[in-house]
């Protein structure tokens, strides 16, 4: 009798036990479902959107060139162009246009320009004559396409027209075509694991997607989860799908699994689930210090990045540039303002050339822009006398050695002064070198200051004070860099009355200049 009521009792505490360690397994199954579940989702959905911003980005920059296009000015000059001698500056007009407002995008690589007679020039890309032509054919008709999608010499584009008006008619149009692979790659980047449908939309039609399975977007939309939305004003919709219904298998499944199982493996599951739960800890630890590191890593390198960037031109200088042209905008000087932002252009690519040496009669022509923007910004005070010698044509220097003196003399030599402000700067061709002399007619020296500096300049480890004196030091530094010794620099007192510099070099011939 009491061996059955302790068989009885090892029964109940059994059943009891086997019951508690069901339902904790349920109970944990579900949680840790859930969990996973939401996890899951708001993944899907965070990479959806990343994907979305990405390529409404790029899609909304690329509309935002061609609506400026179809109403830029020179362009509908360029269509309607028939002298030939005006249509090529008019060109490179807009081709520095399209440059500078898509400085960081490497998306829309095809633009072309078509007029009323279906004859077209190509601004951008390497699109045969031969398939411009056929483009030609296909925005002909009277309603231009809203979109293209267009396979020309073994590739596939996408892109999209846009009239450009004159007068209410249409005397043009302006292309811009995107390679179908190059929006694959960045649907591949955002979908490394596959799990990710995505597609691109236009007047109900997908165009392309990564997946030749286009049905799944027609599938019950209970058993996906689709995310989409309209890139800016373009015809293009974006779709993201993802399957929102495989937890619900998955349930099922687990759970006659669980029920199969728990009688036999009660112990074994609650082990598991423990080492499980710890494993899951375990690796969210390792993602968020790996997160960390990523976090760290590119804060470093923003960093590097924004201090690579000061150094090539000086922020303080782009703002005080900007506001001038606010400032003749307001005043209706509108020549005068598109030249000195067309100069800051300029400035801006100079300075993110990666290229060291640069021709000299470029060198030449920036320096021209740069008195042009310094002169709007001290009212005119700054009269300078360029004297290059023709013979220097071909011919390379080192770029940005002549800017900072020319900065040294408005900052400092010219500081207490209003007006009758005179650079003179001259470059020759001598026999064994190249000179350049910088003068200028500001409050120049003392003799016992210039010693001092000449001294220190020329000392085997120079160590000078003052922002002046340490663009001198750069200078010198970088004519030591670049020729070993060759290249020479000397202060002296000017003529005029100031400060004169005299940079030499030697005669070397070079295809220096910035990159188109």
């Amino acid at each position: 009798m009491i061996k059955k009521n302790t068989k009885d009792r090892i029964w109940v505490i059994s059943f009891v036990l086997f019951a508690i360690i069901l339902a904790i397994w349920i109970i944990f199954y579900f949680i840790i479902s859930s969990h996973i579940a939401g996890n899951t989702k708001s993944q899907m959905t965070l990479a959806a959107n990343q994907i979305i911003e990405r390529l409404g980005g790029e899609f909304s920059q690329a509309e935002s060139v061609a609506y400026g296009l179809a109403r830029n000015e020179n362009v509908k000059e360029l269509v309607t162009q028939e002298d030939i001698s005006l249509f090529y500056p008019l060109a490179e007009k807009i081709t520095n246009s399209i440059h500078t407002s898509m400085i960081n995008s490497g998306f829309a690589e095809n633009i072309i320009i078509y007029n009323g007679d279906n004859k077209y020039y190509r601004l951008l890309g390497k699109i045969s004559n031969k398939s411009c032509s056929h483009l030609a054919s296909i925005i002909s008709t009277a309603q231009l396409p809203s979109h293209l999608g267009v396979e020309l010499e073994g590739h596939k584009y996408i892109g999209y027209v846009d009239s450009i008006p004159i007068d209410s008619d249409k005397a043009g149009a302006a292309v811009i075509l995107a390679e179908e692979e190059k929006i694959l790659e960045i649907m591949r980047a955002y979908d490394q694991a596959g799990a990710l449908l995505i597609a691109i939309k236009a007047n109900e039609e997908i165009i392309t997607a990564n997946t030749d399975k286009i049905d799944v977007f027609l599938a019950d939309s209970s058993k996906r989860l689709v995310i989409s939305s309209r890139l800016g004003i373009t015809p293009f919709e974006i779709l993201v799908s993802a399957d929102a219904g495989y937890m619900n298998a998955s349930v099922v499944f687990f759970s006659i699994v669980a029920f199969i199982t728990a009688a036999v493996f009660g112990f074994v599951l609650i082990q598991y689930s423990g080492m499980l739960n710890r494993r899951f800890l375990l690796q969210d630890n390792e993602i968020k210090s790996a997160q960390l590191r990523a976090k760290t890593a590119e804060i470093e390198r923003q960093k590097a990045l924004v201090f690579s960037l000061k150094k090539q031109i000086n922020a303080h200088f782009t703002i005080n540039t900007l506001n001038a042209i606010r400032i003749l905008v307001e005043q209706e000087e509108l020549e005068k303002s598109t030249n000195v932002a067309l100069g800051l252009t300029s400035l801006i690519r100079y300075a993110y050339d990666k290229d060291e040496l640069i021709d000299i009669w470029e060198e030449y022509n920036i320096l021209e822009d740069y008195v042009l923007i310094m002169n709007t910004r001290y009212d005119d005070k700054l009269e300078v006398d360029f004297d290059f010698d023709g013979h220097l044509m071909g011919y390379s220097m080192p770029r940005m050695l002549l800017q900072p003196i020319i900065e040294n003399a408005v900052m400092h030599g010219f500081k207490e002064m209003d007006s009758n402000c005179f650079i003179s700067i001259k470059a020759k061709l001598c026999n064994d070198f190249i000179e350049f002399i910088i003068s200028d007619n500001g409050a120049g020296m003392m003799q016992e200051e210039l010693t001092a500096l000449c001294d220190k300049l020329d000392a085997p480890f120079p160590e000078v004070q003052g922002y002046e004196n340490i663009a001198l030091l750069n200078i010198k530094n970088r004519l030591h860099h670049y020729y070993e010794g060759a290249g020479q620099l000397r202060v002296n007192h000017s003529e005029l009355g100031g400060i004169a510099v005299t940079i030499t070099i030697p005669p070397v011939a070079g295809s220096g200049g910035q990159n188109e």
